[in-house]
């Protein structure tokens, strides 16, 4: 749930704003004269490295530098006009 409030509003319940992001997920968009200016949202633990965040979402099967589909076909026909 999203809630938006003032600057001003934001700055006098700032703790309480703290409170609401962090324990209950909501995002606050603050606004000074009607414009946003600035979003909370809830801090997100992330891993250090892509690589890591990865981590057993990829498996490999076969060769992966193994030719396959038009790229197979075009490695073919090239090989057959090197012969002939």
């Amino acid at each position: 749930m999203t809630k938006t409030m003032t600057a001003s509003e934001c700055k006098a319940k700032f703790l309480d704003v703290l409170d609401q992001v962090g324990s209950k997920g909501e995002r606050i968009i603050v606004t000074r004269d009607g414009k946003p200016i600035a979003e909370i949202i809830p801090f997100v633990e992330r891993p250090d490295s892509i690589i890591g965040a990865l981590k057993g979402a990829v498996t490999m099967m076969g060769d992966i530098e193994e030719p396959t589909g038009e790229a197979w076909e075009a490695v073919g026909h090239c090989r057959s006009r090197r012969s002939s």
